[in-house]
């Protein structure tokens, strides 16, 4: 369950909320590690941020009027882990400083200096936390094979398996806060892969055997040298079949994985590549055949 601060009265436009997080982020409570570029739709302009130790990251959004000052959204989800809430909070204290205005709690009470303080966030995270794991606890106990914590990077699947056997709600909530924040990190810095769009409007990813987010829909192409033309394409299913147990879905749609980077020289990786190259048809092989019809098809 998602918890948002509103900031009113503040005096924010689009191009000034953007300098002033420019000079903020070197002196976040957390570091900073990425986050989205600024976004502007019918709800506003908005970013997203993600710190050292997070694992939701929180949103900022400004929703502006014609008639009065823009109002400022920071939007925490379920299992937002403590560096989170100290991101987001941190970033509240610097808006409510440079900017001026009030902050309200999601049940409207404005909220005091102290409402703000480390030490206050820090407990009303862990509370938050353990209303979260019992959400969780009770949605996967009724059958459910899977949730989903969506960021707007990837997806983090919590399955039944990695519920803490904990009688301690606290100890449970801080056990699986540590798992995610360990998940999330490890997809923070994996190398979003694009998929590539084929004449056939069917859908290639490449990998290049470092760790990467990337796409399983169609077709997964495999470099298994320095030259590409050591490359090889291997169907999509098949491929995740090859895999494994290495793949860790990033998506609900099942099509999306985080995949560890390749250890060179060790026995499994080497026969990885030797079953993914058997199932598989050589790259410029695969590529040729689709300027073969596209030739064919502007020939025509």
């Amino acid at each position: 369950m998602s918890v948002e601060l509103t900031i009113q009265e503040g005096r924010w436009s689009p191009s000034r909320l953007r300098g002033f997080l420019e000079g903020w982020l070197p002196h976040a409570p957390v570091r900073v590690l990425g986050g989205m570029p600024w976004q502007s739709s019918r709800v506003g302009t908005w970013t997203w941020l993600f710190g050292e130790g997070s694992v939701r990251g929180c949103s900022l959004r400004l929703k502006t009027s014609l008639m009065k000052a823009g109002t400022l959204h920071i939007r925490l989800n379920m299992m937002a882990s403590r560096s989170d809430w100290s991101l987001a909070h941190g970033l509240a204290r610097g808006l409510l400083k440079a900017g001026g205005g009030r902050a309200l709690s999601p049940d409207g009470r404005v909220l005091r200096a102290e409402d703000l303080s480390d030490s206050a966030v820090a407990t009303e995270a862990l509370v938050k936390m353990r209303e979260d794991v019992m959400a969780l606890q009770s949605k996967l106990a009724g059958g459910a094979p899977y949730a989903a914590l969506p960021t707007p990077a990837f997806s983090l699947i919590v399955t039944p398996r990695m519920l803490p056997a904990e009688n301690d709600a606290a100890r449970a909530a801080i056990a699986l806060e540590e798992h995610l924040r360990e998940m999330a990190a490890r997809y923070q810095a994996a190398e979003p892969v694009t998929a590539m769009l084929l004449p056939d409007r069917s859908t290639l990813s490449v990998w290049e055997r470092d760790e990467a987010l990337m796409y399983f829909r169609d077709h997964v192409g495999v470099q298994r040298g320095s030259d590409a033309d050591e490359g090889v394409v291997v169907p999509a299913a098949k491929a995740v079949s090859i895999f494994g147990s290495r793949l860790e879905m990033v998506s609900e749609e099942r099509d999306r994985y985080y995949v560890p980077a390749l250890v060179p020289g060790t026995a499994a990786d080497e026969k990885l590549l030797a079953d993914l190259a058997a199932a598989g048809e050589p790259l410029p092989q695969f590529m040729a055949r689709f300027q073969e019809q596209q030739a064919n098809i502007f020939g025509s």
